[in-house]
Formats: C-alpha cells, sequence, structure tokens
C-alpha cells in the first residue's frame, strides 16, 4: 500500500536480539562430504572408529561448519548459525510412544474421521506397535505413522459407515490382514443386525453359537451373500414358530443350522406335547 501511494518503501528495522533463528533440513548428501574430510586424516591400519565403519547417521554427529560450507552454505551464513545440533532417526520405540501419546495427532485425527460416521474406533498396543515399525521402514520419520495407518484403515473407513457399525477394535490382525479383519467385521455386523431385527419384531431373543456363526458364515461365502439376508431366509418361520412354542429366547447351534425348518418342526412338536 506505501508503495503504491508514495512510489517509495520504508525499510524497516528489526532487532533480532530476542529472535532465536533455528535453520533445519535433512541435508542429503552432507554425511558423505564429513566422511571425505575424515578419512583424509586417516592412515595405516583402519580401526573401527575409522570412517569407513560408520553409517551415514554416525558421521553425521562429526559435523563441522567447515563441512557445511563444502555443503553449499557462505561462510558468512554458518559463522551467525553457532550452534550445531544432530537430530538422529526416529526409531521403532521412537515412532510407538508417538502413537501411544494420548494428544497424538495421528491417532486422534482418525479417530475423528470414523467418529463422522458415528464409528468409535479403539486401537490395540499391539497394532500401535506394527505401525510404527511399518512407519519407521519407510525411513520418513513421524510421516510415515499417518501411511501406515491410511494403509491399513482406508477401507474400513469407505464400506463401515453403510453397513451401522458403531464401534471396532484395531488389532495386530487387522493391521496384518487387514481384508480379511475387515470382512469378519461386516459379517459379525450383518449377524448383529438380524438378531437385533428379530428380537424388535418378534421380541424374541436369538443367540447364535461359535460353531453354528461359523457355518452360516461359510453358507453365505458360497452363495455370495451377506450372513444376516442367509439367516433371514432360514429362520423365516421362527417368529412364528416360537411364539407357539411360547419361548422368548433361542439358541442357534449348528444342529438347528444344518436343518433349520426340522429343528423348528422338532421343537413345536415338542412343546405342543408338553402342553396336552
Amino acid at each position: 500500500i506505501q508503495m503504491q501511494q508514495t512510489g517509495k518503501i520504508e525499510r524497516q528495522k528489526v532487532n533480532t536480539r530476542n529472535i532465536l533463528f533455528i535453520v533445519s533440513g535433512a541435508f542429503s548428501g552432507l554425511d558423505e562430504i564429513i566422511g571425505r574430510r575424515l578419512n583424509k586424516g586417516t592412515m595405516g591400519f583402519r580401526s573401527q572408529a575409522d570412517p569407513a565403519h560408520l553409517n551415514a547417521d554416525q558421521l553425521l554427529s562429526h559435523v563441522r561448519a567447515e563441512d557445511l560450507i563444502g555443503y553449499g552454505f557462505e561462510s558468512e551464513f554458518i559463522g551467525r548459525l553457532p550452534v550445531i545440533a544432530v537430530l538422529h532417526d526416529l526409531g521403532p520405540e521412537d515412532l510407538l510412544e508417538i502413537l501411544r501419546n494420548p494428544k497424538s495427532s495421528v491417532i486422534l485425527s482418525k479417530k475423528r474421521d470414523f467418529r463422522a460416521y458415528g464409528i468409535e474406533v479403539e486401537f490395540a498396543d499391539e497394532a500401535l506397535a506394527l505401525f510404527a515399525e511399518r512407519a519407521h521402514a519407510e525411513h520418513i520419520g513421524a510421516r510415515g505413522l499417518v501411511s501406515a495407518i491410511e494403509k491399513v484403515l482406508l477401507n474400513y473407513e469407505k464400506k463401515l459407515p453403510s453397513v451401522g457399525v458403531e464401534r471396532f477394535a484395531v488389532g495386530a490382525d487387522t493391521v496384518l490382514d487387514p481384508a480379511a479383519g475387515l470382512e469378519r467385521l461386516l459379517q459379525d455386523t450383518s449377524l448383529s443386525r438380524f438378531l437385533d431385527n428379530f428380537q424388535r419384531e418378534h421380541d424374541i431373543a436369538l443367540e447364535i453359537t461359535p460353531e453354528a456363526s461359523a457355518q452360516i458364515e461359510a453358507l453365505a461365502s458360497t452363495r455370495n451373500i451377506a450372513p444376516g439376508e442367509l439367516c433371514e431366509e432360514m429362520f423365516s418361520d421362527y417368529g412364528h414358530g416360537l411364539k407357539l412354542a411360547g419361548l422368548g429366547q433361542f439358541c442357534i447351534d449348528a444342529d438347528v443350522v444344518a436343518d433349520p425348518q426340522e429343528a423348528l418342526n422338532a421343537l413345536v412338536k415338542y412343546y405342543y406335547n408338553q402342553r396336552r
């Protein structure tokens, strides 16, 4: 604005007495410059402390002003940076601590993403450890945490909002095989929805044994339909039949799944004979 009004710009003076300037960066290739300098002073037998045995992280701990000048900085600029500090790579344990922190923006952000769909998500410590290991393998520091979590939960975020899931936990099995974990969750949700709808419609509480649940899921898979949809077909007469038997709750076991109609007929007949 001043330039437009007067055609001149008045220079502003800034007192830098109480300003801390921090210059940071990855400085790729700086370790090679340090290594060449250290090698100049190496003669004769090479020990384990010799530059040839040092990795890039160890070489950086020997950085001096002349190395930064050799890297391309002006000597006058380097002279105004009196303190040089080296930050080492974050290890898996460091990354895990970031995730464990109750205020971790990585975890809180992902929880907010799911909460926007009405879904609460919890992370097991074993899952966090696996995320930390995968992020460390990327060699991009804490930024790798977001990528590691996103790769596992992306499909969960796409599919779960449409199936009525309200809560789920991310465990080690979820991280190791996200697709299988999602499939199990969808199947469990489908069965839970069937049980809830059945109780709401008929006022009868159903329970499915683990063996029966496995059978239902296997049958549903062969027909390429959801387990809950299969249950609606298999147990379509059970609302009326269980009411005839005077039952307020019923357990579906493997025998019932094997022949639902025969099991229902036998049940109604048994209770009918009991009343005679």
